[in-house]
């Protein structure tokens, strides 16, 4: 019975821990290369604003729940719990309603969109926020496991790209 109890609590901890846990594609730290906000009201561009990043000058850092959001080059820092569900991410506390990334990987590009539908004067008004990020390349020393970040320069390990 106390056996049975174990397995039983055992079973629903990891059920719940793997539940939550963020998609491992998603791991690691992106580099934000652009953000593109459009606003489209009845099919027609109203508004279209576009800002491009240095690389380093704004990063995603995707860890178990958790994004670290750092802008100006290091010097602010936020962190937001995330959900990932089949190809969606939800960023931020949790709200009904709430308007979710659609996710779209190909290699080491990450492209988050998000639309936001709503009536405006009767009129339908549709925002569309683009987020195209670039995964931060590693390497690892092939003898002692150690990884560095790029640029690498001349060093006596034996280093490969990952």
């Amino acid at each position: 019975m106390k056996f049975n109890s174990i397995a039983i609590f055992l079973l629903l901890f990891m059920g719940i821990a793997c539940a939550q846990s963020v998609d491992h594609k998603l791991d690691g730290t992106w580099h934000v290369t652009s953000k593109t906000d459009t606003e489209a009201q009845d099919g027609t561009v109203i508004d279209l604003d576009e800002e491009m990043y240095e690389k380093g000058e704004k990063t995603y850092h995707f860890a178990g729940n958790t994004l670290t959001i750092t802008e100006g080059f290091g010097n602010h820092k936020k962190k937001l719990p995330i959900k990932v569900t089949g190809d969606q991410l939800f960023i931020g506390k949790h709200r009904r309603n709430k308007e979710p990334y659609e996710i779209a990987m190909s290699g080491n590009r990450l492209v988050l969109t998000k639309i936001k539908i709503k009536k405006k004067k009767g009129r339908n008004q549709r925002t569309i926020e683009v987020v195209t990020l670039e995964k931060q390349r590693s390497i690892h020393c092939q003898r002692c496991g150690s990884s560095l970040v790029f640029p690498v320069y001349r060093s006596s390990h034996q280093y490969r790209n990952f």
